[in-house]
């Protein structure tokens, strides 16, 4: 496989921590992320990996894109995306009928409400809906 998989969330403490995802028969999420530990306990080999519990609400998946800066880009970041006539708006990422999109709220200059990944290279970064939601007022 040559997909990049990858999920991040956010702990409790409002850490992010980054890696695959398991959702727990209880319907809560963790991110598993770290390596994969080794123990020899006498004549036995355990496999340890770190789980982290995250809030749910904050798992978001890599879309496999970087922004113009080379930062990776998740669902629920919010990104400042400027047209070719060099206006600029905020949008976050979510995910859209056929894929990863920018939900346009603010203007009406893309009138489906959405805009494809075409030219991350005028894609930024700036903020996520979860600790930045003031950025898409």
């Amino acid at each position: 496989m040559d997909r990049e998989i990858k999920f991040r969330g956010m702990l409790r403490g409002g850490t992010w921590v980054y890696g695959g995802v398991v959702k727990t028969v209880q319907n809560s999420y963790c991110i598993l992320s770290g390596e994969i530990y080794h123990i020899e306990l006498g004549k036995d080999t355990k496999n340890l990996m770190q789980f982290n519990a995250v809030k749910y609400k904050t798992v978001g998946q890599y879309i496999e894109l970087k922004d113009k800066n080379s930062r990776e880009i998740y669902e629920g970041d919010i990104a400042e995306v400027e047209c070719e006539c060099g206006y600029k708006d905020k949008m976050p990422v979510e995910w859209g009928y056929n894929g990863f999109k920018l939900k346009q709220y603010i203007s009406h200059r893309y009138p489906s409400g959405e805009l494809e990944f075409n030219h991350t290279e005028r894609v930024e970064v700036i903020g996520n809906i979860y600790e930045n939601p003031e950025l898409l007022k």
